[in-house]
């Protein structure tokens, strides 16, 4: 099974450094499913989905309607985009702390932490691990180093925060229904905009009211 799993791994590095990122990510994917409770075969939106995930595009937005997986595809792109390169900094940034912190467990315990491939990339005990971050052990190595995936609320404190790829999944939710919290939210992702502002920016959520901030970010 060993040799196996090597084979796979350097074909999915070997199609992802040939510029074929779709056919690395769904075989990366094909590894990974197993390890997902509760995963179900991807449907049309689903291929949406990864559309704009491998977009080549800085600054995405990503909106489908609840119970669509987009979570979990995102999340399965994450471990991806740590397993092509393990130095990575990406930051998961949600409207509560407990909903960002699922994607990081997801990718820190049920990936990387069953699947073989990915073992690799599993924190030593000098690494950060806990609820709201990881690093990888090649991370150690270098004087850039730090965490690899940090998982963030709206209220937490962003400033002294960098990233290379910026997550913001469900940042709005039903609460945000008027005008004035709309603006509010507006001024708050401005920061995740400071933390970033030449990395890539990946939004995904489902629009809330007529007043979403997807629609204004949709205009940008």
């Amino acid at each position: 099974m060993g040799g196996i799993r090597s084979v796979v791994s350097v074909k999915v590095r070997t199609l992802a450094a040939g510029g074929d990122m779709r056919d690395a990510f769904e075989l990366f994917i094909d590894i990974v499913k197993p390890m997902i409770p509760g995963w179900t075969e991807p449907g049309t939106i689903h291929e949406d989905i990864k559309d704009g995930l491998l977009s080549e595009h800085k600054r995405v937005l990503i909106i489908a309607t609840r119970y669509s997986a987009k979570s979990t595809l995102t999340g399965i792109y994450v471990a991806f985009e740590i397993f092509l390169n393990p130095l990575i900094k990406i930051m998961v940034i949600s409207r509560g702390q407990k909903l960002a912190a699922r994607m990081l467990r997801t990718v820190r315990r049920v990936m990387i932490g069953n699947c073989p491939m990915l073992k690799h990339l599993e924190p030593t005990g000098e690494c950060l691990d806990n609820a709201e971050q990881f690093q990888t052990p090649h991370t150690l190595r270098v004087l850039t180093g730090g965490a690899t995936l940090t998982s963030l609320g709206m209220g937490s404190n962003l400033p002294g925060f960098r990233s290379d790829l910026t997550i913001g999944d469900d940042v709005e939710g039903p609460a945000d229904d008027t005008p004035e919290k709309v603006q509010s939210l507006e001024e708050a992702l401005n920061e995740i905009h400071m933390i970033n502002p030449k990395g890539r920016k990946i939004m995904l959520g489902t629009f809330q009211s007529e007043f979403s901030v997807y629609a204004k970010l949709a205009d940008l």
